[in-house]
């Protein structure tokens, strides 16, 4: 999921238009009495991840391919902007998803 949250953010900052619908899925669980395995919910099990001050080289790699293919250049957010944990607080997901989650449905199995 970073590589696409980089690449919606320098869209974003590209001024393309576009929309993306991420998907949520919290951790696998073992419910016997729901018929076994189900997801918890991302939200309420706090599935945020804390990330690391790191550049992952094989996702900015990728991420510049994508770039260049789409014809946009160099990558736009600054260094710091693209560590993993720039991309994992909650205002982040905010930012990419404000559209979406005045939409979004939750489907659970209970």
């Amino acid at each position: 999921m970073l590589l696409e949250q980089l690449l919606a953010l320098e869209l974003k900052k590209c001024d393309d238009s576009f929309s993306i619908y991420p998907v949520f899925v919290g951790e696998l669980e073992n419910h016997p009495h729901l018929g076994g395995e189900i997801y918890s919910d991302f939200f309420k099990m706090n599935g945020i991840p804390k990330g690391l001050e790191i550049v992952v080289e094989a996702v900015e790699s990728k991420l510049l391919r994508h770039l260049q293919r789409l014809g946009k250049g160099a990558p736009r957010l600054l260094g710091f902007e693209r560590t993993v944990k720039s991309m994992a607080p909650r205002h982040q997901f905010a930012v990419l998803c404000d559209p979406v989650l005045h939409r979004a449905v939750l489907l659970s199995a209970e």
